[in-house]
């Protein structure tokens, strides 16, 4: 299993979308499943999942070095749920803040990247779109 980065980068770079291109995103998406990137994908672009949070960038500092193959983010998507509004609990609008601030703080940067444009539901990854992930993954959204 490669890292968010590593994967997000591959689908990049495979060039402009098109019929070939998009075969072979999905087909690097089915190669790496599992259920964080599933996760990530659905709180990124499932319409129903909002994230209860200010929008824009937070302030916070990266602690975790930045490592080519880093799977820090793995470790953190299952917190990811108390921060959207499918989360019926209580918690308070200022403990959800710093909630996610900790969690992009003990990731490395490039994954704090990717949880943000999560939160903000504009992943830049050109070739990763809501289409795309339905057609791969048509289980995880409308």
């Amino acid at each position: 299993m490669i890292s968010f980065v590593e994967l997000f980068d591959d689908i990049k770079n495979l060039g402009k979308p098109n019929f070939e291109t998009q075969r072979k995103r999905k087909e690097l998406l089915l190669n790496n499943r599992s259920d964080h990137l599933e996760k990530f994908l659905r709180y990124t672009f499932h319409p129903d999942v909002k994230f209860m949070l200010p929008k824009g960038r937070p302030p916070f500092h990266c602690t975790a070095p930045g490592v080519t193959n880093s799977k820090l983010i793995y470790g953190q998507i299952r917190m990811i749920n108390y921060l959207t509004n499918e989360y019926e609990g209580n918690i308070t609008p200022l403990k959800k803040e710093q909630m996610f601030i900790q969690l992009l703080e003990s990731v490395t940067p490039e994954e704090a990247e990717l949880l943000i444009q999560m939160k903000e539901k504009k992943l830049k990854v050109t070739g990763l779109s809501y289409n795309l992930v339905k057609d791969t993954f048509p289980h995880l959204l409308p």
